[in-house]
């Protein structure tokens, strides 16, 4: 079992199809990337997880922690609101997936939750 996944049975949460994990009405996104270094980062989100407690980084497997992140900060960040009122994105099918360079607005952003376990303890 990985770090993260014992973490999140610790906390109540039980892993459901794919990478959700479930507790009670909570629900958990957990992305896993191996593009995470000093250089950049790959970040993606997608609207049915508007509603989720929290989106997991996963980038554990790069020597990085895991980045624990409120769903509703990641969504109402500048570079995720402008993106989702884009044609492009709803042409996506209302997800999205990017590599950033590690100093852009959005990995700044996540990396502030690195190993913020205590997000999903709160709920």
């Amino acid at each position: 079992m990985s770090e993260v996944e014992n973490r999140l049975t610790l906390a109540g949460y039980q892993k459901s199809k794919g990478n959700v994990w479930i507790k009670g009405n909570k629900k958990i996104q957990v992305v896993h990337s191996k593009e995470w270094n000093r250089d950049c980062a790959r970040v993606t989100w997608k609207d049915k997880w508007e509603d989720y407690q929290a989106i997991i980084y996963d980038c554990t497997s790069t020597n990085c922690p895991a980045y624990v992140v409120p769903t509703q900060t990641l969504f109402n960040s500048d570079f995720v609101s402008k993106k989702r009122k884009q044609r492009s994105y709803a042409n996506s099918g209302y997800w999205w997936t990017q590599k950033f360079p590690i100093d852009h607005e959005l990995p700044r952003l996540i990396i502030k939750y690195g190993n913020r376990w205590d997000i999903i303890q709160k709920y």
